[in-house]
């Protein structure tokens, strides 16, 4: 039963029939890992790592916040539409819309930065449905709904180095979060009665510390890395039937370390080519039970992911005023990632994702923030060895800005 608490659905997706709310992929033990790219950052192929700019207010690395000016706000909305495909065929569409992060900076005297905020850590929204005993005299609908995530409230601090040559930063965060997943039987026979059960798990008393650099070691390249540790997370879950049985379990979860690194690169006065690689040790995760046991759950077949991104970027004509036209103030962005998920087939094949990204940012008052925007198209999975085939096109939008300035 335990393993059922845990981990049941994970990749339930590869026998399913339909899809309504959320990728089939987000069951996979506490929800699909969302990394902490702002839309800026995304927009250029998911990169930030060893991107140093007044504007960037990216989660991944937390010096990337030193270079800010003025008190700073950022945060943004993402609308994500599928077209999921299995092996049984159908191709059903869906969307969410999310707000993954909210970053607010603060700058002190002697160069320091202070930041606070909250970032989405997992995506645990799925519906998946099957046929089960098809033909035979009990022949019922299987469906699974989940809902929730996990996610952390954060504190940071930075400090930015003499002539802008260098930023450090430290992060400390809270981890916690809510899943709940919904078992329903649907039986066309009359004799049977539908059955209903649901699932709930508090996820707490987790807490995170990350650390993160940038240097300038020439005037047009900028290098960072950050790492990442989270201590044990103790999950609670409380199963719950139709007809009044209740069973709790407790257990912890051990959350992987990361690290990334990054480079960009500043091929003229306005453009910047730049490059992130970010690795999750998801293989030296698991769950264990109050004893300290290992506990056998889909996460016992977890696997390191990797991230890769490229981009570009067109920022504006460095002697931009108030009156230039708009095209010199516009930011344009275009990139390439590719990921692969944490969790594996159960042939042990790994499940990887790409996409193509690009976006756009519109001047606030041409010096104070930016409204961004996001496209990115791309698919995840592969129906040959997954079963399982997403393609995917996801909107964005943000906003980063500072005080503005008085019309009169």
């Amino acid at each position: 039963m335990i393993g059922r608490i845990l981990a049941a659905v994970t990749l339930a997706a590869l026998s399913v029939s339909g899809a309504h709310a959320g990728s089939l992929l987000n069951a996979e033990g506490v929800g699909r890992p969302v990394e902490g790219y702002d839309i800026a950052a995304r927009g250029a192929g998911w990169t930030s790592i060893g991107v140093a700019d007044e504007y960037g207010m990216s989660l991944v690395n937390p010096a990337s916040f030193v270079w800010t000016r003025r008190p700073q706000l950022s945060l943004g909305v993402t609308n994500e539409n599928l077209w999921i495909k299995t092996s049984e065929g159908g191709a059903d569409r869906v969307g969410e819309i999310r707000l993954p992060f909210v970053h607010f900076v603060l700058p002190a005297p002697a160069r320091l930065r202070f930041s606070l905020g909250y970032r989405d850590i997992t995506d645990g929204r799925f519906e998946t449905s099957r046929l089960v005993a098809e033909g035979a005299e009990g022949e019922h609908e299987r469906i699974v709904n989940g809902s929730g995530s996990l996610g952390e409230f954060f504190l940071g601090a930075g400090y930015r180095g003499p002539a802008n040559r260098f930023g450090v930063g430290v992060r400390y965060g809270i981890v916690q979060g809510t899943l709940r997943e919904e078992f329903e039987n649907v039986y066309e026979n009359s004799s049977y009665r539908d059955s209903r059960s649901v699932l709930r798990t508090r996820m707490e008393d987790g807490e995170s510390v990350e650390f993160g650099a940038q240097g300038r070691p020439l005037e047009a390249l900028t290098l960072g890395a950050t790492f990442r540790t989270t201590t044990d997370l103790n999950l609670r879950s409380l199963l719950r039937t139709e007809s009044g049985y209740e069973e709790a379990f407790d257990a912890e979860l051990e959350y992987p370390a990361s690290f990334g690194f990054g480079v960009s690169f500043d091929a003229t006065d306005r453009w910047t080519l730049s490059a992130d690689l970010l690795e999750r040790q998801w293989d030296e995760s698991g769950f264990t039970d109050e004893s300290g046991d290992p506990i056998v759950s889909a996460f016992g077949r977890m696997e390191t992911t990797r991230r890769f991104g490229v981009g570009v970027t067109r920022r504006p004509d460095p002697e931009i005023t108030a009156k230039s036209p708009l095209q010199n103030q516009i930011v344009w962005r275009l990139g390439f990632t590719t990921a692969d998920l944490s969790a594996p087939t159960s042939t042990g094949e790994i499940i990887s994702e790409w996409a193509v990204t690009g976006g756009i940012g519109l001047p606030i008052q041409y010096d104070r923030g930016y409204l961004d925007g996001l496209l990115e198209v791309g698919r995840r999975g592969d129906l040959e060895d997954a079963e399982l085939r997403e393609t995917f096109v996801r909107l964005g939008f943000g906003v980063t800005f500072q005080r503005l300035r008085r019309a009169f």
